[in-house]
């Protein structure tokens, strides 16, 4: 009678522990499959860069709205193409609100920072008064134009984005 030797693994159990080795390698696999199907979709659900550099600039025109209204005196947001930067400066101690005036800055926004992203716009400012009503700034302080209002572009390789101000105040991405 043959002594089985100590190290060796009876024909009974090969063959299960092969079959295991086969199922943790199709189980890697299918979750390797899952992994990059799943990042792949995650990608395409991701709203494209000049959308979020949009929206920052929604956003930061805005915001110069709302800190005319809080501090109670006039504020304008405006776009110098030469150095790619947003804008918001106050006007202090002038009793007539216009763009020439304010000569106090707040805060900056750099289109710089975003690598990739454009405007095709050389200028844009807008004056905000204390009540929350927008003003164009190439007449100085004249009410927006009902129609056209104030726009920004935003473009970029995959799509171009438009931030407008209205007549009335509203601040929207299209």
């Amino acid at each position: 009678m043959k002594h089985p030797v100590k190290n060796e693994i009876p024909p009974q159990l090969r063959s299960v522990s092969s079959q295991r080795g086969v199922a943790l390698a199709e189980t890697l696999i299918a979750i390797a499959i899952v992994a990059l199907l799943s990042s792949i979709v995650y990608m395409s659900l991701q709203p494209p860069v000049e959308r979020n550099v949009a929206a920052a600039v929604q956003s930061f025109i805005q915001d110069g709205r709302l800190e005319s209204m809080a501090s109670r005196s006039p504020v304008v947001v405006s776009y110098n193409a030469a150095t790619k930067q947003f804008r918001s400066n106050r006007v202090v101690g002038q009793s007539a609100a216009d763009c020439v005036s304010a000569t106090h800055p707040d805060r900056t926004l750099e289109l710089s920072e975003f690598g990739g992203v454009r405007s095709t716009d050389s200028e844009f400012s807008v004056l905000w008064l204390p009540d929350g009503q927008p003003r164009s700034c190439s007449t100085y302080a004249a009410p927006l134009d009902a129609v056209t209002g104030a726009t920004f572009r935003v473009s970029g390789l995959s799509a171009t984005y438009t931030v407008g101000v209205s007549a009335d105040g509203q601040v929207r991405l299209y």
